[in-house]
Order: C-alpha cells, then sequence, then structure tokens
C-alpha cells in the first residue's frame, strides 16, 4: 500500500543578522517593530539574539521596516565592520 501523506515536515525559516542594525537605524525599539510587524516582542528580541525567524515572521519584519526581506538577510563581512570602527567617521574621505 502507498502511503497518500509522507510524514515529512519542512522548516522554512532563516536568520536575520541584519535585522538589529536596520531596526536601531530606524530608530525603533523592538516593540514599536513587533507592533507594526504584528509579531510578539519576544519573537524580535530572539532573532536579534540570532535564532531562526519563519518565513512568514521575515516577510511581516521586511513590510514593517520598508525594505527587502534579502537586505534582512544580508550579514556585513566582519572585517570591513571592524575596519571601519578603526577608521572612524571620516573614513569616507581618508579612502577618497
Amino acid at each position: 500500500m502507498i502511503p497518500t501523506a509522507l510524514p515529512c515536515r519542512w522548516k522554512l525559516s532563516a536568520t536575520l543578522p541584519s535585522l538589529r542594525r536596520i531596526r536601531e537605524s530606524r530608530l525603533l525599539t523592538q516593540q514599536e517593530l513587533a507592533d507594526r510587524a504584528t509579531v510578539h516582542r519576544v519573537t524580535i528580541a530572539s532573532i536579534e539574539r540570532g535564532d531562526d525567524a519563519q518565513l512568514s515572521t521575515v516577510r511581516k519584519l521586511a513590510q514593517a521596516l520598508s525594505v527587502a526581506a534579502e537586505e534582512l538577510m544580508w550579514q556585513e563581512d566582519a572585517r570591513v565592520v571592524r575596519a571601519n570602527a578603526m577608521l572612524g567617521p571620516d573614513a569616507a574621505t581618508v579612502l577618497k
């Protein structure tokens, strides 16, 4: 006998390394973002700590922040972050 349904369950999720940076650049608290995205504040905190987010949550957060979902999943190279921190706010003029 061939089963009609397979007991297979896919976990559709993603990590969002840029969420905190984008949220803070918009001057939003975790609660304000949670309210805009209609998710719980604990969900935002969990994702910002590095836990996976369901794809439906990724869509809600991207829409609430007016960004593409891909931008939330983008992670800046740590070497670039350190170099920018060492060069300071005048890095753009130094590199010209």
